[in-house]
């Protein structure tokens, strides 16, 4: 069983999140290929990390920001990557 953490601002953060389906969409524009090392040099992730993108399951917290963080900045946007995240699961 998951558990949420507390973060340094003192708020319950969860331990995994949902990455916004328009931005996995813009990953899937923008993928050259999508094989395991493709993805890793792309976008840093692994081909289960892609998976679960496009199944619109929830990936580890650490790697949802590190990717959103990621795809942002490639793209040029300094936008809040929580702005892109959400903790609920996105129903198909």
């Amino acid at each position: 069983m998951q558990h949420d953490s507390i973060g340094p601002s003192g708020r319950v953060r969860p331990r995994a999140y949902v990455v916004d389906h328009s931005l996995v969409r813009e990953m899937m524009q923008r993928c050259v290929s999508q094989t395991p090392s493709s993805l890793s040099d792309q976008f840093g992730i692994s081909w289960n990390t892609w998976s679960k993108l496009r199944k619109g399951q929830p990936i580890r917290c650490s790697v949802a920001l590190r990717l959103v963080s990621r795809v942002l900045a490639d793209d040029g946007r300094a936008a809040d990557p929580l702005h892109f995240l959400s903790d609920e699961s996105v129903s198909s």
